[in-house]
């Protein structure tokens, strides 16, 4: 699992903060960019992409997550990109996020900062969530 640098999530605490986001929901809406990151470096989307936000709110219903807690994943995803135009001055564009590999460690690159995960050799990364199979 990705770890968020400590200088973004404190950006994006202070985002909150100014948005009113109650303390006891502070650590659902990091979890939540948290699973955001992870996921479009796992898939190969681009966080910075508003169409990457609708596959992870797709991939969290396959999990039969709650829609309310689909709705408060989404709002925490669109509270990030706020903060990234904000941050930028301008509209978010494919260019914030780069993605490096090599053998041993694979970084996300996040507004300058490396989202650190451990490379797994035997995992594969489609474009998009495999499909969920019938039980």
């Amino acid at each position: 699992m990705i770890k968020i640098p400590p200088d973004l999530l404190c950006s994006y605490d202070t985002l909150l903060a100014h948005k009113l986001i109650e303390p006891q929901r502070l650590p659902h809406y990091r979890k939540w960019l948290r699973f955001y990151l992870d996921f479009c470096n796992k898939y190969h989307f681009t966080p910075s992409d508003c169409d990457s936000l609708l596959h992870f709110t797709e991939k969290l219903r396959t999990k039969n997550q709650a829609e309310w807690l689909c709705k408060q994943a989404g709002h925490a995803v669109t509270l990030y990109y706020e903060m990234i135009e904000k941050d930028r001055g301008e509209s978010v564009d494919r260019s914030v996020i780069q993605e490096s590999s090599s053998r041993s460690n694979s970084s996300l690159q996040v507004r300058g900062h490396a989202l650190k995960h451990k490379w797994n050799p035997y995992r594969s990364h489609p474009r998009t969530p495999p499909p969920m199979e019938a039980a």
